[in-house]
């Protein structure tokens, strides 16, 4: 004999065994079987490419809401990334972030059910092309357009760099050439009583500004406005680029500029902490605290707008127009 059941659920256990009617009295009939009807997973697709990252989307075939699960989300190259927005259908995604541009990636949605671990076929898909790399040619600076509200474009390379990834030159806040000791005692802007000479609020495009002394207008120094638009407008990722380590920022029309953590020259001209700090100028004087100056400052963990740094050290300066 023979029966066709339905209204089964994925992900749940049923022991099956006949049963005889004898006399008015039924009997369960051995032997008995049990069969777990698996639960079925999908990897529907990745969206919202980029050059570095991917929306990763999974489903859980005829969900129901009764499913004891543990966890879901995707393995990317045999690392999982475990997500928690699944939808009353099974529907569920996550959104992976620093990506490597043009690099093929295959990814698989699983689902953890009472200890069991079950998975979707394997997807594969390629990040977009990293438009970083567009610079015409080799003729550096290149103004790079991020699409920021302002309509200011930030050069692709720091002052004294000859390529993006450069570390370039150091200067002390105020100065236009570098110097073999960053210290007090060799700033030029200090008075004979230890007070801060008193250049002007916002150096931008004048004569204290290293940007317009060594490139020319119209390329200045940012603004600490102009920084923060940067930081609000874009996305920024700590990657390496040929080998040297700094932060990339992407604005929403996929363009991208890299500033490298350059560190920073403190008493001498030998940088410190090349490769874990980028500390970058802006053109606006801390009114509060005349010793020190904006400027902006990453690691590989976050970025920062708006910290006073004292204006005696050599820092990176990379400018807009």
């Amino acid at each position: 004999m023979e029966h066709t059941f339905g209204n089964l659920r994925n992900g749940q256990n049923y022991e099956l065994y006949p049963v005889v009617s004898l006399r008015g009295s039924d009997m369960l009939v051995t032997p008995q079987a049990g069969h777990n009807l698996e639960l079925q997973v999908s990897s529907v697709a990745a969206s919202s490419v980029t050059n570095s990252s991917a929306v990763l989307a999974g489903l859980i075939v005829d969900y129901h809401g009764s499913m004891a699960i543990d966890s879901y989300g995707f393995s990317l190259n045999g690392k999982d990334y475990a997500s928690n927005n699944m939808d009353s259908h099974g529907r569920f995604t996550h959104k992976i972030e620093s990506l490597q541009p043009s690099t093929d990636y295959e990814f698989m949605a699983y689902v953890i059910v009472n200890g069991v671990r079950y998975v979707g076929k394997s997807v594969q898909f390629r990040t977009e092309e990293d438009k970083f790399h567009y610079c015409p040619d080799d003729n550096h600076p290149h103004a790079i357009d991020l699409c920021l509200p302002s309509g200011t474009k930030w050069a692709c390379c720091n002052v004294g760099a000859s390529a993006p990834e450069g570390y370039g030159n150091y200067y002390a806040w105020g100065e236009t050439s570098t110097k073999s000791v960053y210290s007090w005692d060799k700033y030029q802007h200090l008075s004979s009583w230890g007070d801060a000479v008193n250049i002007g609020s916002d150096i931008a495009g004048t004569q204290y500004d290293a940007a317009t002394a060594n490139w020319g207008g119209p390329w200045h120094m940012p603004t600490l406005a102009q920084t923060q638009e940067l930081l609000d407008n874009t996305t920024s990722v700590w990657i390496t680029e040929n080998g040297l380590y700094g932060r990339k920022f992407t604005g929403s029309n996929g363009y991208a500029v890299f500033l490298p953590a350059a560190g920073y020259c403190s008493c001498r001209h030998e940088p410190d902490e090349l490769g874990q700090l980028g500390n970058y100028w802006s053109s606006s004087l801390d009114e509060n605290n005349p010793l020190c100056a904006y400027i902006m400052n990453f690691y590989f963990g976050d970025v920062y707008c708006g910290v006073s740094y004292g204006r005696v050290d050599g820092l990176s300066v990379r400018p807009v127009r």
